[in-house]
């Protein structure tokens, strides 16, 4: 059961609204993704790819600005050079350290 449904079911209130709002984020890269070429000067072949260590070895630099309990950070910040957190989602990694920048 989804983090907040639980609590709201406790006090019988239904949760149906919070449960489509899940169902929105969960999709949303699948959305979002495919569009985003068309609202840009240049064009750019975006796909969703897995977060492996042989893509990210081909990264210049990750610019994090949602924190999803999904993505490995620690994998993230030892394969690419430069790190860039807006949400502070690389707070508990603990090697490369150095190469994090906290905007």
């Amino acid at each position: 059961m989804g983090g907040d449904r639980w609590k709201a079911r406790e006090y019988d209130v239904r949760t149906r609204f919070i449960e489509l709002a899940g169902k929105i984020n969960t999709a949303m890269p699948e959305y979002v993704v495919p569009r985003l070429g068309r609202f840009r000067k240049y064009t750019f072949d975006l796909a969703l790819v897995p977060l492996t260590a042989e893509v990210l070895r081909g990264v210049q630099a990750a610019v994090i600005v949602t924190d999803h309990s999904a993505v490995d950070y620690a994998l993230v910040v030892r394969h690419v050079p430069l790190v860039v957190d807006t949400r502070n989602a690389t707070r508990d990694v603990v090697d490369g350290r150095e190469k994090i920048l906290k905007a």
